[in-house]
């Protein structure tokens, strides 16, 4: 996975350099092909890149909207590719998008609402100069991290929370009720982490804080259980889960490089590998190598 990271004052002090590079080093093994980096003012942020499906080697992140006075940074693969690029046909500027063009033009063109139209793991910022505001969200498996830490006079963020503890004058106190809650294998709350003042962003939740730094988080995207779907042939059920568990897989094997599954021995992870395998035999494979692995 790609990384992100980045810095907002509050107070009008210009976002440093050396902050950044700070932030950027201790996750720069996230960055194997680029690394990019944007300021202006008080805001600063950096996209490290792993290039992984064929459109991540076609960006260049941060990703500057001139026209729109936005700036993105995400680590994303989207998934409903096809759906979004209709629905954007008049929002986006290139035909040919890459998967960072549709996170932006969504913003455009439906602003803070944008997330829940996105299908795919995905972990991403925008810096909207015109609202001055700073917009965040994650994906709602939470695939991809998102850490935050909402000071006084500033924002920071990364997909690490090493990033933000190499931010000058960032605490490295540990949090004690998360440590109590992990010995008991509690999992919730799903914003603490083992250090004080720093919070992961939730899975299907988005974040805005404002210019003065007042802010907000709240869950785009939820499971409806009164929702039942009914079918006069039970055969109807497998057909319609085979289709999703199929669509799954194949965007998952959407790569430029090997991809490789663990098998753990149980029927999640051989149906994973019969059903990549059933995709190879009857479409072609889109990754150059699919490997399995076991203990």
């Amino acid at each position: 996975m790609s990384g992100i990271c980045g810095i907002m004052h509050f107070d009008g002090a210009s976002a440093r350099s050396e902050t950044l590079t700070s932030m950027i080093d201790a996750a720069e093994h996230r960055g194997p092909d680029g690394i990019g980096t944007w300021r202006d003012g008080s805001v600063g942020l950096a996209h490290l890149a792993l290039n992984v499906t064929p459109e991540s080697e076609r960006e260049d992140q941060p990703l500057v909207d001139r026209t729109a006075d936005c700036v993105l940074v995400a680590d994303a693969r989207i998934d409903n590719r096809d759906d979004l690029t209709s629905a954007l046909r008049d929002t986006l500027r290139t035909d040919a998008p890459t998967d960072a063009d549709l996170i932006l033009a969504a913003y455009r063109k439906w602003g803070l609402g944008c997330a829940e139209r996105l299908i795919g793991d995905f972990a991403f910022a925008i810096w909207d100069e015109r609202e001055r505001h700073f917009f965040a969200a994650r994906d709602p498996m939470a695939m991809r991290p998102f850490y935050y830490r909402i000071e006084e006079d500033r924002l920071l963020f990364g997909s690490e929370v090493k990033q933000i503890l190499a931010a000058p004058e960032v605490p490295m106190k540990i949090f004690d009720p998360m440590v109590a809650a992990y010995l008991q294998g509690r999992f919730d709350p799903l914003d603490w982490t083992f250090y004080e003042d720093i919070a992961q962003l939730k899975p299907a939740h988005a974040l805005v804080v404002e210019a003065d730094g007042s802010h907000r988080t709240w869950r785009y995207w939820d499971i409806d259980p009164d929702e039942r779907i009914r079918y006069d042939d039970e055969r109807e059920y497998v057909e319609h889960f085979r289709e999703l568990f199929a669509e799954a897989v194949r965007c998952r094997l959407r790569s430029i490089q090997p991809v490789g599954l663990l098998l753990s021995g149980g029927l999640d992870s051989g149906s994973i590998a019969s059903m990549a395998g059933h995709l190879k035999e009857t479409e072609g494979i889109n990754c150059p190598e699919f490997r399995t692995y076991s203990w």
